[in-house]
Parts: C-alpha cells; sequence; structure tokens
C-alpha cells in the first residue's frame, strides 16, 4: 500500500465483476438465548455519527492514555519532524480542566458510576472537538474536586469564566485567549458534561 511506483499491468478486469467478500449472517436471536442485551445510558447521549469510548473505571482511561503515550504517533498522539513530541494528552486535559491527577486520584469508583469520551474525527493533533460526559453516583463530591481546576484555570491561564445558553440549557465556559482552556461544562442530575466545543 506504500509503494510509489505505478504497476505496468494492464487493466482487464471491470470493477463491476469483482465479486465482495460474503459474510456469513449472524444468528443473532440464538445468540442471544433469550437475553436482554444492556447498554449504557451514556450511549443516548451520543450522535450516531460520532466514536464513543466508555469506560466504566478512571482507571481503565488512564491505562489507555498510558498505553497510547507510549505508541507515540502511532495512535492519538503525533510527532513532528524532528522528534518533538506534541504534549497532546497533557493539553487536552489543561484545555477542559481536567487534570491527570484529579481523574486519577480524587475521582475513584465511589463518586464516578461510569464515564464516555466522544467527538466527531480522529484530528487530535490538528484540533479537534472532545467531549467527556461522566455518569455520577456522588454529582455534590465530583463538582467540589473539579472546581478548584475550574477556578485555578482563571489564575493559571488567564482564562475567563461566563455562562452560554446551548439549546435552552445553561452552561458555564471557561476560556483563555489561545485557547489554552476552552471548556464548557454542563451539570445535569448525574451528569457532568465538559467539552471543547459548544456544539
Amino acid at each position: 500500500m506504500l509503494r510509489t511506483g505505478k504497476s505496468s499491468e494492464p487493466r482487464t478486469i471491470a470493477v463491476a465483476e469483482v465479486a465482495g467478500v460474503t459474510t456469513k449472517a449472524h444468528p443473532y436471536e440464538e445468540m442471544l438465548k433469550g437475553r436482554e442485551p444492556r447498554f449504557s445510558d451514556l450511549a443516548k447521549c451520543i450522535p450516531a455519527d460520532q466514536y464513543f469510548l466508555r469506560f466504566t473505571s478512571v482507571a481503565k482511561l488512564q491505562e489507555l492514555a498510558d498505553f497510547s503515550q507510549q505508541w507515540g504517533g502511532s495512535t492519538m498522539d503525533s510527532m513532528d519532524v524532528g522528534a518533538r513530541e506534541g504534549g497532546l494528552r497533557e493539553r487536552m486535559q489543561k484545555q477542559l480542566c481536567l487534570p491527570a491527577t484529579l481523574l486519577s486520584r480524587m475521582l475513584g469508583p465511589a463518586i464516578i458510576k461510569e464515564m464516555a469520551i466522544t467527538g466527531s474525527d480522529p484530528f487530535f493533533r490538528e484540533g479537534t472537538d472532545v467531549t467527556v460526559i461522566f455518569d455520577l453516583r456522588s454529582p455534590d463530591l465530583f463538582r467540589s474536586a473539579v472546581d478548584q481546576y475550574w477556578k485555578s484555570a482563571q489564575t493559571e491561564s488567564g482564562a475567563t469564566v461566563s455562562t452560554a445558553d446551548i439549546a435552552g440549557t445553561r452552561a458555564e465556559l471557561a476560556t483563555a485567549p489561545y485557547r489554552e482552556v476552552n471548556v464548557y461544562r454542563v451539570f445535569d442530575g448525574n451528569l457532568a458534561i465538559y467539552s471543547n466545543s459548544s456544539a
């Protein structure tokens, strides 16, 4: 697939005549055997055309983040020419006011039931929308833990805090001049939503 040379062989088979791959249909009713599938409540919050990563523990999210950082440019993070690391993980955490220390040490299973990460495209290095949704066991404890980082964004990054109406829902917004902090957040019952995009 990476070859730059062109084949000199004549093309004698019409594309319409090339048979597709056939797969055996799965007998889902038989496979379920009367069991009822269970879906995450968070799946209802995700648009059908977006990716959806679901975690039932913050520790598993950190494992994935560590793994992707070890693999460098092969996964989410990218290396520039000259081997300068993009620092994607740290940038995203700072932009969303959700640092690793908060996620790994303070927000355990007693506070978070599950969480999801979603967005519209995988172009993290260039800049993309990312949304983190938390289904909380203890919204009050979560709020007290995250508020200190929300406030520190104002002093450390010069972010301004305001509110915005998004589709009839009141959202809080923190944004810094160069978008190193740029986050909307909404608390609704047991849900907390953090996003770098109002859409």
